[in-house]
């Protein structure tokens, strides 16, 4: 059991460790400058879902409107898409361990495309239908993704 002068003494602990926490906050709020945000626009109708560093230093993005991936390039704007194929909506993007970008594209057949630097894409079909496979991720030699449609786990190995 505590006694008032502990519960006092607590919460002069508080009071100071606030303080101290307000100061840092203001300080290193006043040596930082504010955050650059810029946009670039995409193709209309791309409607871009997910986005992953390219090894290029551009940007991957996943137009899943006209069912492509786009590439940005930050430095001079301008995008270019890998068509994905009919009935393609890819949601998830990530930079694979090949460094090729790997997308889920749940709207054609539940599957997974790599598409390496030759602008073509491979398809993967995923054994289960109605995988709905919309997240990815990748490590040296395996890309994985979640079948929230089938209650599994699916690895593609290389």
């Amino acid at each position: 059991l505590r006694s008032r002068k502990d519960k006092d003494n607590n919460g002069m602990g508080r009071k100071f460790s606030a303080v101290l926490l307000v100061l840092a906050l203001g300080i290193s709020g006043a040596v930082s400058a504010a955050p650059d945000i810029r946009e670039y626009p995409v193709p209309s109708g791309s409607h871009p879902h997910d986005v992953a560093p390219a090894t290029d230093g551009g940007v991957w993005y996943t137009a899943q409107n006209s069912g492509e991936l786009g590439h940005l390039d930050p430095k001079s704007g301008r995008t270019s898409h890998i068509g994905l194929g009919s009935g393609s909506a890819p949601h998830g993007v990530i930079v694979g361990p090949d460094g090729a970008p790997w997308i889920t594209t749940p709207g054609s057949t539940s599957s997974c495309a790599s598409t390496p630097k030759s602008e073509k894409s491979t398809v993967y079909p995923l054994p289960s239908r109605g995988a709905r496979v919309r997240q990815i991720l990748g490590r040296p030699g395996e890309v994985w993704l979640p079948e929230s449609g089938t209650n599994k786990l699916a690895v593609i190995r290389e």
